[in-house]
C-alpha cells in the first residue's frame, strides 16, 4: 500500500483547494491513498513545518512508500528564485 500526501496549514486559498483536489483525484486514479495534512502534527509547540516530516510517524509504517507534495503558489516559488521575501 503507497500513500501521497499534501501539507498545508491554515485556511486552503482556492488555487491551493484545486491542487488538493487535482492530487487527490491522481491517487485514487493510481491506486494509492491520499492525505493532506494540516496544522501541527508532531505537536503545536514545533509548529507546523514539521508537516515536512510527519511521514515518520508510527501511523505512517504500513505504507510501503510515501510521497510528500508542497503545496505552494508560484509567486512562493518566484520569491525563492529571487530572495524577495
Amino acid at each position: 500500500m503507497n500513500l501521497i500526501m499534501q501539507h498545508w496549514n491554515g485556511d486552503l486559498p482556492r488555487w491551493a483547494q484545486l491542487a488538493e483536489r487535482t492530487v487527490r483525484d491522481y491517487a485514487t486514479d493510481i491506486g494509492v491513498e491520499y492525505e493532506l495534512v494540516r496544522g501541527h502534527p508532531l505537536g503545536k509547540a514545533m509548529g507546523p513545518n514539521p508537516q515536512k516530516v510527519c511521514y515518520l510517524l508510527e501511523k505512517y509504517d504500513k505504507y510501503e512508500y510515501t510521497l510528500m507534495i508542497d503545496t505552494v503558489s508560484y509567486t512562493h516559488l518566484r520569491a525563492h528564485e529571487t530572495d524577495s521575501y
